[in-house]
């Protein structure tokens, strides 16, 4: 099975390895798609809208 990819802005591409792409299939991680990582910061500042999900996969992205 071949590697996928995800466009990322700040590290361009991320490669998913196949266990990596189980994980972010599974739905504990695919929840963190509707959790904000900044809070309610977004409601003061419109363009704070990082969630846990990217932030997840950034970190991924840096521990691999």
């Amino acid at each position: 099975m071949s590697n996928q990819e995800i466009r990322d802005p700040i590290h361009n591409f991320i490669r998913l390895e196949p266990g990596e792409k189980q994980v972010l299939d599974s739905a504990p991680f695919q929840r963190l798609r509707h959790i904000h990582q900044l809070a309610l910061t977004y409601l003061l500042y419109p363009c704070a809208t990082h969630r846990r999900f990217e932030h997840s996969l950034g970190v991924m992205e840096l521990a691999s």
